[in-house]
């Protein structure tokens, strides 16, 4: 199993990252365009591109072919989802994604890449907004007419470029500040209902699942305490080994109750990684299956299934 390193410490100029336009038609990617950069906003020298259209699996509408000036032809003579996937993930490694639209695309995106039974994209991501609001109340404004406005740049790539490059601006501004760390700038969110609470876990619990080691949660006690302020809950420690996500969930077995459980992400208030406790998830485990099982309406006490171990 591959080792991803956990970006959260290291220094923002070490870090390699990857501006990302998503092409979305309701839950259907029809198409990835991104762009490498380094901290200082320039293209990286080789590779630095990734510009694919994808196989749409819902048929465009009129109006969603005129926005995006795409022929049905033209897609219909692109690859699958599965096949483009594959691809952007060996190209994209361990960059950090900066998206102008980090929450509606990337849930987009792993929406269909759970219905495609494929990996989810766990990278860290940075909204400029977002990073241009938390600097200061009218720090925005900076950002929102360049890249947001009527006046952005046309051409998707010089539009990629000019969000590296001002995104790159915000970086710097951070490290004025005294915050180098993606932990202590304190905003990359996949999903952002993870972010507002806390945002570096998330790293830390993709990082356990790639390397396949358990991790030890506080979890608040269903029932326990009516607050509705997580920290004022009862909580129980709960030794857990992590079988997948589904936005906004971590489905993994609890040793605690001896059963899977469904954990709701936001609502860990802290975790900590066992390097010494490795596992294996079963070769019949399918999270797609999992999830199919339960109604929509379903409780997270519901969302409890028997696993047969071998």
């Amino acid at each position: 199993m591959d080792y991803h390193p956990i970006m959260s410490d290291f220094n923002l100029k070490d870090l390699t990252y990857a501006v990302i336009d998503l092409k979305v038609h309701f839950t259907d990617i029809i198409g990835i365009t991104s762009l490498k950069i380094d901290y200082q906003g320039h293209p990286k020298s080789e590779g630095s591109e990734f510009n694919q259209l994808v196989r749409p699996r819902i048929k465009l509408t009129p109006g969603a072919q005129r926005y995006f000036s795409i022929s049905p032809e033209k897609l219909e003579g692109a690859p699958p989802i599965q096949e483009v996937f594959t691809q952007f993930k060996s190209w994209l490694g361990h960059c950090v994604l900066i998206s102008r639209f980090s929450a509606n695309e990337f849930y987009a995106f792993n929406q269909t890449m759970d219905e495609a039974q494929l990996p989810t994209i766990h990278n860290p991501v940075l909204d400029p907004f977002y990073m241009a609001k938390s600097l200061h109340p009218r720090a925005w404004e900076k950002v929102i007419e360049p890249i947001y406005g009527p006046r952005k740049p046309s051409n998707l790539m010089n539009l990629l470029k000019l969000t590296g490059e001002i995104s790159s601006g915000l970086l710097k501004d951070f490290g004025r500040k005294g915050q180098h760390t993606l932990e202590k700038i304190q905003i990359y969110s996949c999903p952002k209902s993870i972010s507002r609470a806390y945002p570096y876990h998330f790293q830390i619990l993709h990082d356990a699942f790639s390397r396949r080691l358990s991790i030890l949660i506080e979890y608040p006690r269903r029932g326990g305490d009516n607050s509705s302020d997580s920290n004022q809950k009862v909580h129980d420690r709960r030794r857990v080994d992590i079988y997948g996500f589904r936005t906004p969930f971590m489905v993994g077995y609890c040793h605690l109750r001896k059963a899977m459980r469904t954990f709701r992400l936001e609502r860990i208030n802290r975790l900590q990684l066992l390097p010494e406790s490795t596992y294996k998830i079963p070769e019949d485990f399918n999270l797609g299956g999992y999830f199919m099982s339960y109604h929509p309406g379903a409780r997270e006490a519901d969302l409890t299934t028997n696993i047969h171990f071998k």
